[in-house]
Protein backbone atom coordinates (compact mmCIF):
# COMPACT_ATOMS: atom_id res chain seq x y z
CA UNK A 1 0.00 0.00 0.00
CA UNK A 2 1.17 3.60 -0.88
CA UNK A 3 0.00 6.93 0.13
CA UNK A 4 0.89 9.34 -2.57
CA UNK A 5 0.07 12.70 -3.43
CA UNK A 6 -0.22 14.44 0.19
CA UNK A 7 -1.86 17.66 0.20
CA UNK A 8 -1.72 18.96 3.65
CA UNK A 9 -3.19 22.16 2.97
CA UNK A 10 -6.81 20.38 1.85
CA UNK A 11 -5.58 17.35 4.08
CA UNK A 12 -6.20 14.43 1.70
CA UNK A 13 -4.02 12.31 -0.40
CA UNK A 14 -3.95 8.95 -2.59
CA UNK A 15 -4.09 5.57 -1.87
CA UNK A 16 -2.67 2.78 -3.99
CA UNK A 17 -2.40 -0.93 -3.31
CA UNK A 18 -0.38 -3.95 -5.22
CA UNK A 19 -1.01 -7.64 -4.25
CA UNK A 20 1.11 -10.28 -5.88
CA UNK A 21 -0.74 -12.60 -8.36
CA UNK A 22 -0.37 -15.28 -6.46
CA UNK A 23 -1.77 -13.87 -3.32
CA UNK A 24 -4.70 -12.23 -4.85
CA UNK A 25 -8.82 -12.64 -4.40
CA UNK A 26 -7.75 -13.55 -0.46
CA UNK A 27 -8.37 -9.86 0.83
CA UNK A 28 -5.30 -8.36 1.69
CA UNK A 29 -5.95 -5.63 -0.47
CA UNK A 30 -9.50 -4.88 1.23
CA UNK A 31 -7.63 -4.98 4.50
CA UNK A 32 -4.39 -3.27 3.75
CA UNK A 33 -6.53 -0.79 2.39
CA UNK A 34 -8.34 -0.23 5.70
CA UNK A 35 -5.41 -0.69 8.10
CA UNK A 36 -3.12 1.99 6.18
CA UNK A 37 -6.45 4.36 5.50
CA UNK A 38 -7.24 4.20 9.11
CA UNK A 39 -3.37 5.20 9.83
CA UNK A 40 -3.74 8.31 7.85
CA UNK A 41 -7.49 9.12 9.17
CA UNK A 42 -5.54 9.03 12.79
CA UNK A 43 -2.10 9.45 12.98
CA UNK A 44 -1.61 11.72 10.07
CA UNK A 45 -5.06 13.95 10.57
CA UNK A 46 -5.99 13.00 7.08
CA UNK A 47 -9.49 13.92 6.06
CA UNK A 48 -10.07 12.17 2.41
CA UNK A 49 -8.38 9.66 0.48
CA UNK A 50 -8.94 8.50 -3.00
CA UNK A 51 -7.67 5.83 -4.91
CA UNK A 52 -7.50 6.20 -8.77
CA UNK A 53 -8.08 3.10 -10.79
CA UNK A 54 -7.99 2.42 -14.03
CA UNK A 55 -11.48 1.50 -14.94
CA UNK A 56 -10.77 -2.10 -16.41
CA UNK A 57 -8.71 -2.75 -13.17
CA UNK A 58 -11.81 -4.74 -11.63
CA UNK A 59 -9.83 -6.47 -8.95
CA UNK A 60 -8.80 -3.22 -7.54
CA UNK A 61 -12.33 -1.71 -7.49
CA UNK A 62 -13.77 -4.49 -5.62
CA UNK A 63 -11.18 -4.24 -2.98
CA UNK A 64 -11.61 -0.96 -2.38
CA UNK A 65 -15.40 -1.25 -2.66
CA UNK A 66 -15.00 -3.82 0.00
CA UNK A 67 -12.67 -1.50 2.05
CA UNK A 68 -15.55 1.27 2.03
CA UNK A 69 -14.30 3.94 -0.91
CA UNK A 70 -16.92 5.16 -2.80
CA UNK A 71 -17.23 5.66 -6.52
CA UNK A 72 -17.08 9.42 -7.36
CA UNK A 73 -16.89 9.61 -11.06
CA UNK A 74 -14.34 9.18 -13.61
CA UNK A 75 -11.66 11.45 -14.42
CA UNK A 76 -11.05 11.44 -18.49
CA UNK A 77 -7.88 11.24 -20.01
CA UNK A 78 -6.56 11.79 -16.55
CA UNK A 79 -2.43 10.71 -17.07
CA UNK A 80 -0.53 9.41 -19.91
CA UNK A 81 -0.88 5.56 -20.34
CA UNK A 82 2.65 4.83 -20.34
CA UNK A 83 5.63 5.83 -17.44
CA UNK A 84 8.38 6.72 -20.23
CA UNK A 85 6.29 10.27 -21.32
CA UNK A 86 6.84 8.16 -25.35
CA UNK A 87 2.89 7.08 -25.31
CA UNK A 88 0.54 9.37 -26.69
CA UNK A 89 -2.83 7.71 -25.17
CA UNK A 90 -3.93 8.70 -21.98
CA UNK A 91 -5.79 6.65 -19.65
CA UNK A 92 -8.85 7.42 -17.53
CA UNK A 93 -9.30 7.19 -14.01
CA UNK A 94 -11.95 6.21 -11.79
CA UNK A 95 -12.06 7.93 -8.37
CA UNK A 96 -13.33 6.06 -5.88
CA UNK A 97 -13.49 8.41 -1.98
CA UNK A 98 -13.02 7.34 1.70
CA UNK A 99 -13.63 9.55 4.62
CA UNK A 100 -12.82 8.69 7.99
CA UNK A 101 -16.67 8.28 8.63
CA UNK A 102 -16.94 5.88 5.60
CA UNK A 103 -14.38 3.63 7.63
CA UNK A 104 -16.91 3.44 11.17
CA UNK A 105 -20.40 2.94 8.69
CA UNK A 106 -18.82 -0.79 8.32
CA UNK A 107 -17.25 -0.62 4.84
CA UNK A 108 -15.53 -3.90 4.27
CA UNK A 109 -14.63 -4.43 8.14
CA UNK A 110 -10.99 -4.84 8.22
Amino acid sequence: VTISELDWEHSRGEIQAWVAPAMRGRGYARAALRIAARWAFDGWGVARLAALVEPDNLAMHRAATAAGFRHEGTFKAYRPAGRSGKDERRVDLDVLSLLPADLEDGGGQA
